[in-house]
């Protein structure tokens, strides 16, 4: 049987695609949007001149219109798209709580239940297959954004109200009903108690990390006593065998600011979080894998970050030779390294050669898998809001923080889910 592929010949009318196997052409043919002004878009039907239209067919068709559409290409462009040949693998598609579901999850049972249905069904959702879950530092109203802050289940050393954090309660199991085969926990800033400053953000100074020295045992401890209640939790549609629990979030973003919970580590200060993780872990035969440690953005991977590093002289960033390259701290993580992407998607630098030079730094550690856990089309946000307004046709909209694709090469991309702040 010959090789099947697929032709996508753009132009400024139309996008045709070619479908091939055995040397039968299989035409398909998407015409443009009527017009490109995005406040009067009108599309115009999916022609299938044969019905045998794969799926992967469809969705390459129907890129390929939409690209020449937004393109406007002038001359004929031809890709060629290789149907028979995988080149990544993404290992979940998955989405977070954090911020939005200690609001939504406040809503009425029907609308909860819609929206689970949209987040976890394979039929009638977008079907994640992992969620993540924010392990919360402790509401504050010194953060400016209340959305921004959430509760922590820490109500003094070793003692825990597991009544808090209902509304995110509900979606963990909400998604566990609904067959999400992975799951997630993930840490923002430890609880105010042990964080330097006595809340779950930073202040300017001196200090690289804004954990208490010597508490990274402490903190250890209690993320293990939160797997093991939601592993071990007596009501069955809340137990929670979380699969990865993520200790460590943008440690090279400062977190002076009131915007969230956050907390910098340094290199040597996540190492030692991850020292005492890795041994609580073992001490209680606890299954979790650690993965992380979900590095802000690209360039941090392999190179040092300039201003973090003088500011407070040690090292932050070229986290993969410093991390991977270290043989016991890398046999704490399970081969996967995070990052976020907010605001790569430019062409130029960010899009292109920023993902080359991370997928050859990775090559050079056989048998690791980056992860995209984070992204966000920041530069495309106005158009967003623009091209889908909200109720009442409102342009300006709250977008809640459901977004996530964890994948095998730097070039796995994520999509937005939007949700407005009101039920």
């Amino acid at each position: 049987m010959g090789e099947e592929t697929t032709e996508l010949i753009l132009t400024g009318d139309r996008a045709e695609a070619t479908k091939n196997v055995c040397d039968c052409p299989v035409a398909y043919t998407v015409k443009r949007w009527v017009s490109v002004d995005p406040r009067s878009c009108v599309s115009e039907d999916f022609e299938m001149k044969n019905g045998n239209c794969s799926r992967r067919t469809a969705l390459k068709t129907i890129v390929g219109g939409t690209a020449a559409s937004l393109l406007h290409a002038q001359g004929l462009h031809r890709d060629l798209i290789r149907l028979d040949a995988e080149f990544q693998t993404i290992e979940n598609f998955s989405a977070s709580d954090c911020w939005s579901m200690q609001r939504v999850g406040t809503w009425s049972l029907p609308n909860r239940n819609r929206l689970a249905d949209l987040l976890f069904s394979q039929s009638i959702g977008i079907g994640l297959s992992c969620w993540r879950f924010n392990i919360g530092g402790a509401i504050t109203d010194k953060i400016t954004t209340p959305w921004r802050t959430a509760d922590t289940f820490e109500v003094a050393e070793g003692m825990y109200d597991w009544t808090r954090q209902a509304p995110e309660h509900w979606f963990l199991g909400a998604a566990k009903a609904r067959e999400v085969p992975q799951f997630l926990a993930f840490v923002n800033s430890p609880p105010g108690r042990m964080t330097r400053t006595g809340i779950t953000y930073g202040r300017s100074g001196p200090d690289p990390t804004n954990l208490k020295p010597g508490f990274e045992g402490q903190f250890a401890r209690y993320l293990l006593d939160i797997l093991e209640h939601f592993r071990n939790n007596p009501d069955i549609g809340q137990r929670i065998a979380f699969d990865y629990i993520s200790p460590v979030n943008e440690p090279n973003v400062e977190w002076n600011g009131k915007s969230q919970e956050g907390c910098r580590a340094a290199n040597d200060d996540v190492k030692a979080v991850l020292r005492a993780l890795d041994a609580e872990l073992k001490k209680r035969k606890c299954p979790t894998e650690i993965t992380g440690i979900e590095v802000s953005g690209l360039p941090p991977l392999i190179s040092v970050s300039d201003r973090m590093s003088k500011k407070y002289s040690v090292k932050y960033g070229d986290y993969l030779d410093d991390f991977l390259g270290d043989k016991a701290i890398a046999g704490m993580l399970n081969s996967r390294f995070s990052y976020h992407d907010y605001g790569s998607e430019l062409l130029k630098g960010q899009l292109v050669e920023n993902r080359e030079a991370v997928r050859k730094k990775f090559d050079q550690y056989p048998g690791w898998k980056p992860w995209m856990s984070e992204f966000e089309s920041i530069g495309w946000i106005a158009a967003y809001r623009f091209l889908f307004p909200c109720a009442g046709g409102q342009r300006r909209c709250s977008w809640g923080g459901t977004r996530q694709v964890a994948g095998t090469t730097p070039y796995a991309r994520s999509t937005a889910l939007a949700l407005p702040i009101h039920e």
